[in-house]
């Protein structure tokens, strides 16, 4: 079901969930609302299949009630639970998602003996109705033949592929589904829409809202004997039935109905989630001005680190420097001083990544260098570049390079904990399948449209405060300056530029971290800064 709501609403899919990723978070309840801890501080929906009813006071049906009371939408597809659960408030019924143009009538008519089957996989609690099945085969004896798809049948069961699982309802002269609780159920409708008989237990699922069709036959809910009759009526006429007529009893159910349904259900948390989206994209941040700080030069260099494998790299990065270019200045930004730089400018080490000191590099070089290169501490000169400077001195008002892997576009940047980032890059520019650029290397001229370009970048990161390439790209669609695209000869990774010379700027990603792992959300957030607390305690920094 999942996968129909990620196709064709662009939602996205994923284990577990992190409250940063989402603007809306949509999950099964009775499984995933465990795992949110703490809850999250977005607009929640849950599906609800069924409520557990044996036995009684069970654990699954205190959830059901106590995810039926928090969430702020509840999805249904029975009419029985869209009535428990609307008086908790926002409830919406939707159809059920059947496949109808996979599960379709057989061609030719059955002959031979009767065969009856029953499909799912049972329970503890026996809600499946299995001994009811129990009973009817012990009644009907050789009169029928029996077949099972799925586990823990008392007649002939066999585990079917989905693929496979149309071709098994059209096997069949009728379906019993004996069940006591369900949700839809999804074999009712699937074996309708072949065609097939169907004898149902009333008062579960969506059974009672079926049409009175010829071939729909009902019993009580836990009867054997009225299930029994329902089968010999059903035996009776199963061959004679309008398949047709059967088939239609489920055209509302249908893929392209169950996603439209979810798409005007959502409109009833829709406030709420266009209050937190405008929450996280409205950020507006302030330009400092420029500070001359009298290197005597047009052009130089900017480095940011903090933390201690940061400011190793960066003690690295400007000796190279200085061997091969030893007439560029360098600027530092960090808590503290190297003392190799030429120039020294601190801040506050406010997200585990340096990053919003990067992303401030328009402001917080000096202002009398007109071209600037921003190189990354992790970064290694291995031969004077000063074609940076050149080109940006011939017209170019921004320089950078791809990024080094094969598949190089923003579709395989995607990661569990940047879901919601790329969702806003994909509106913003279309496609995902752009190229990606690597923030690494790069250098900018000094001009007013640059500026907007770095305060435009600074406001597209600060929103999910994560990695910057997203931002990066929405900044250059928005109001693009003049841009020069470079292979990886000028930001040559070892690890990933197989084949590729260098031509003076070799790149060890990973080297300057000061934590292990993925951060989930933030980066400037408690549990990103717990993880470097945890890294720091484990290599005793």
């Amino acid at each position: 079901m999942a996968r129909y709501l990620a196709e064709r609403l662009g939602w996205s899919l994923r284990y577990g969930v992190i409250e940063d990723d989402a603007d809306a978070l949509y999950m099964l309840a009775y499984f995933e609302a465990q795992r949110l801890k703490p809850w999250p501080d977005v607009p929640v929906a849950a599906y609800f299949t069924h409520r557990e009813e044996e036995p009684p006071g069970n654990s699954k049906a205190k959830l059901f009630d106590s995810v039926g009371r928090r969430v702020d939408l509840r999805i249904t597809t029975a009419g029985i639970y869209t009535d428990l659960l609307s008086p908790r408030g926002p409830t919406v019924q939707v159809p059920a998602p059947v496949e109808r143009d996979r599960f379709t009538p057989a061609r030719s008519k059955r002959s031979g003996p009767v065969v009856i089957g029953v499909s799912g996989y049972t329970y503890r609690n026996q809600r499946k109705g299995e001994n009811l099945v129990r009973f009817a085969a012990g009644v009907l004896g050789g009169r029928v033949e029996w077949r099972a798809s799925g586990r823990g049948w008392p007649v002939p069961t066999r585990r079917y592929k989905w693929a496979e699982m149309p071709d098994f309802y059209r096997g069949l002269d009728i379906l019993l589904v004996p069940s006591r609780v369900e949700g839809i159920p999804m074999p009712t409708l699937e074996a309708l829409a072949c065609g097939v008989p169907v004898v149902i237990s009333k008062g579960v699922g969506l059974h009672d809202e079926l049409p009175d069709v010829n071939g729909i036959h009902r019993f009580n809910r836990g009867d054997a004997k009225s299930m029994i009759l329902a089968l010999l009526l059903a035996m009776d006429t199963c061959r004679s039935v309008d398949r047709d007529a059967l088939r239609d009893a489920t055209a509302e159910h249908s893929v392209e109905n169950f996603v439209a349904a979810h798409d005007q259900a959502f409109q009833a948390i829709a406030p709420r989630v266009r209050q937190t989206v405008r929450k996280k994209a409205k950020v507006k941040v302030k330009m400092a001005d420029p500070i001359d700080h009298g290197t005597g030069s047009t052009r130089g260099i900017y480095v940011v680190a903090f933390g201690g494998p940061a400011r190793k790299c960066a003690s690295r990065l400007l000796e190279s420097i200085k061997e091969h270019m030893p007439d560029i200045p360098v600027c530092l930004c960090g808590a503290e001083p190297l003392g190799l730089e030429d120039v020294f400018v601190q801040q506050e080490d406010s997200d585990i990544g340096g990053r919003r000191a990067k992303l401030r590099a328009y402001e917080l070089s000096p202002a009398e260098w007109e071209s600037v290169l921003y190189l990354d501490a992790d970064t290694l000169v291995t031969a004077p570049v000063y074609r940076f400077f050149e080109w940006i001195e011939d017209g170019w008002e921004f320089i950078i390079c791809k990024d080094p892997h094969l598949m190089d576009t923003m579709f395989s940047y995607r990661r569990r904990n940047n879901a919601a980032e790329m969702r806003k890059v994909r509106r913003a520019v279309k496609t995902l399948h752009t190229i990606q650029l690597n923030g690494g290397v790069w250098a900018f001229r000094r001009c007013e449209r640059v500026e907007r370009f770095f305060k435009r970048w600074r406001e597209e990161w600060e929103v999910f405060a994560q990695r910057d390439q997203g931002p990066l790209l929405m900044a250059l669609y928005a109001d693009p300056p003049r841009t020069l695209v470079l292979g990886n000869e000028w930001n040559t990774f070892p690890a990933y530029s197989e084949g590729v010379e260098t031509a003076g700027i070799l790149h060890f990603p990973k080297q300057a971290r000061r934590w292990s792992g993925a951060i989930p959300g933030r980066i400037d957030s408690e549990r990103a800064w717990r993880k470097v607390s945890e890294w720091e305690r484990k290599h005793g920094a």
